[in-house]
C-alpha cells in the first residue's frame, strides 16, 4: 500500500453523512447494510457503488488491521471514498443480532439509533433484514414483496436504483 493516498477529509464527510455523533437526518427509515472488507471483492464493489444512490448506510463492525488509514485506503479501492457513507459500529452488529454478511436493514429511526448494546435488544417490529450475498435492488424487492409495513419505503428506495 506504499504511496497509497487517503483523504481524510473525505473519510470524515463520509461520518457526517452518515450521521455518525449526530441526530439522524430524517425522520423516516434508514437503509444499513452490515459488510466486512473481507467480503468477496465484486460484492464490495457493487454495494459500494449502489449504496450512495439510495441512501445507505455501509457499517463495518471494526477496522482493517485495527488502522483507520488501512480500512480509508481499502475502502478507497473499492471506489467509494468520498462517495460512499460509512459507519464503523460494532453495537449495531449486536443490537441486530447480524450474524452473516452483507446482511441489509431498513430500520426505523427508533431502531436504526436505539442506546441498545446487547445481543438482538433492537426491536423485531422496528425493522426488516435481508442476509445473503444479494443486490441492494433484489433486497428491496424481497423486503416490498414480504413486509408491508416497510414496503413503501423499500419501493421508494428501489426507485434510486433506477438508470
Amino acid at each position: 500500500m506504499a504511496g497509497t493516498k487517503v483523504d481524510l477529509a473525505a473519510v470524515a464527510r463520509g461520518y457526517e453523512a452518515a450521521g455518525v455523533g449526530a441526530a439522524p437526518h430524517s425522520a423516516g427509515p434508514r437503509l444499513l447494510v452490515f459488510i466486512s472488507l473481507a467480503m468477496p471483492e465484486g460484492s464490495l464493489r457493487r454495494l459500494a457503488a449502489d449504496a450512495p444512490r439510495v441512501g445507505a448506510v455501509l457499517v463495518l463492525r471494526g477496522l482493517e488491521g485495527g488502522s483507520m488509514i488501512k480500512t480509508a485506503a481499502r475502502i478507497g479501492q473499492l471506489g467509494g471514498a468520498g462517495k460512499v457513507s460509512i459507519q464503523i459500529d460494532p453495537k449495531a452488529f449486536l443490537r441486530f443480532a447480524i450474524e452473516q454478511v452483507p446482511t441489509m436493514i431498513l430500520a426505523r429511526d427508533v431502531a436504526a439509533t436505539s442506546p441498545c448494546q446487547e445481543r438482538g435488544c433492537a426491536a423485531p417490529e422496528g425493522f426488516v433484514a435481508v442476509a445473503g450475498d444479494v443486490t441492494l435492488a433484489h433486497a428491496l424487492d424481497h423486503v416490498a414483496r414480504s413486509a408491508p409495513r416497510f414496503a413503501r419505503e423499500a419501493r421508494r428506495l428501489r426507485a434510486g436504483l433506477e438508470p
